[in-house]
């Protein structure tokens, strides 16, 4: 209606200097500014209305947003656990592999509690890596060792029948004078 308001408002102004009668120009003037002024109601409830359908859609799209960042959140403690899991199963493959994923999307999410989780999470895995690693080389230490000690009676086992051969040797000798 308010488009044909104003429409019907510039017909009659148009039309207003046509007339020499000034009881009629008084009452098209007054029909006119009547017309403004309901224009004018119409136009700023018709501008309210739509900056709060801009404002609900905005809300909307802001509501939309926050529910998918909490379901990646909710996700990716879900990928934490996961990773826990694999941590206590000593599954390293899995643990490197979730990890990877995690490190770019606790950075990208930038969640405070998200962030502390993974961050317990990644100083577990350095623990448990940290022991694999002693328990590594220790194993490699104590493998040196008996190969050190089999060596060692080799050579022992080496020079005693050395020594025996020697000492039959000498023996054969002696019997032969």
């Amino acid at each position: 209606h308010g488009a044909e308001a104003n429409s019907h408002k510039e017909d009659l102004l148009i039309e207003v200097p046509a007339f020499n009668d000034s009881p009629l120009t008084a009452k098209l003037a007054a029909i006119v500014a009547d017309l403004d002024s309901k224009y004018s109601d119409f136009k700023a409830d018709r501008d309210r209305r739509e900056s709060q359908q801009r404002e609900l859609a905005e809300k909307k799209r802001k509501l939309k947003e926050q529910a998918l960042r909490n379901k990646r959140i909710d996700d990716a403690k879900g990928r934490i656990v996961a990773f826990e899991n694999a941590i206590t199963s000593s599954n390293w493959a899995e643990c490197s592999r979730i990890k990877l994923e995690l490190d770019q999307l606790v950075v990208t999410l930038n969640d405070g509690d998200l962030t502390n989780q993974y961050n317990a999470a990644v100083t577990h895995y350095n623990t448990a890596i940290g022991a694999l690693d002693q328990k590594r080389r220790e194993n490699e230490e104590r493998e040196r060792l008996i190969k050190q000690e089999q060596e060692q009676r080799k050579i022992e086992e080496a020079n005693r029948r050395a020594k025996e051969a020697e000492a039959e040797r000498r023996r054969q000798i002696r019997s032969q004078y």
